[in-house]
């Protein structure tokens, strides 16, 4: 969540808050005192913004990032071998064509350059020469380059879209899930310690950590897929077990 000073004309990041409303004013260290001199008849609470990091939980955000960074790097390499495949492809096909269009070209030229310098055609008592010219010859070509234009057109589009989806994705942390209004998220990241039975809840509000031990078969992995289901469940799939590399399953848990 990005926290702003209350007076509007200031770029500097908070430090402090006050209590003194229904609503909580953030002050830099500038206008801290500001506030207290402008709301006198106020029952102010300044209170630091900031506390240290318990261990535990600088431990843990930092493990997670370290992992979605390493996701990051595969999905970014995946992703440009897929564009350089692409453009490989694509450069093949356009010279393949470029020269088969050369190669047409200098043909009719060929038979222009021909017929207008030599003036003749072969006739033989007995022979017949028969030229075939082809008349659909160019509305044939014409319908293909059409197809390759519309296929090009949406490949190019799909990929743009998806790129700009990729694109909105900036936050990995966010305080503005509206958990309220939907029965299946909250403000929670839930997760196994890899390698344990033990079930890890994040609060992203708050920035506490709930531990609990499950009566589950085996240990669990990590990069498993999960999803909030109704009744306050969670369903959780998957996962690489670190031991023997494995997917592995748990039943659905109570949250």
């Amino acid at each position: 969540m990005i926290f702003s000073c209350d007076v509007l004309s200031c770029s500097n990041s908070p430090k402090y808050y006050c209590k003194c409303k229904v609503q909580y004013s953030f002050l830099c260290s500038n206008h801290a005192l500001q506030h207290l001199d402008d709301n006198e008849n106020s029952d102010h609470a300044l209170k630091s913004m900031f506390r240290p990091i318990p261990q535990e939980k600088k431990a843990f955000i930092i493990d997670m990032c370290t992992h979605v960074i390493e996701d990051l790097k595969k999905i970014e390499k995946n992703i440009s071998n897929s564009f350089q495949r692409a453009i490989i492809i694509l450069n093949e096909q356009k010279a393949a064509l470029d020269k088969y269009f050369r190669e047409q070209k200098e043909s009719l030229q060929h038979i222009i350059n021909k017929i207008t310098n030599e003036n003749k055609e072969i006739f033989v008592p007995g022979f017949s020469v028969q030229e075939e010219y082809q008349s659909n010859y160019s509305c044939l070509l014409q319908f293909f380059a059409e197809k390759i234009n519309s296929k090009t057109d949406n490949f190019v589009q799909n990929i743009q879209a998806y790129s700009e989806k990729i694109q909105e994705k900036k936050e990995i942390f966010t305080y503005y899930l509206d958990f309220r209004g939907n029965a299946n998220l909250d403000e929670h990241l839930y997760g196994f310690k890899r390698g344990t039975k033990t079930f890890i809840m994040f609060n992203t509000l708050t920035l506490s950590i709930n531990k609990t031990e499950l009566n589950i078969d085996i240990n669990q992995g990590s990069l498993a897929c999960l999803c909030q289901i109704p009744n306050n469940k969670l369903f959780y799939l998957g996962g690489i077990n670190l031991i023997n590399q494995d997917h592995t399953r748990t039943p659905t848990i109570n949250i």
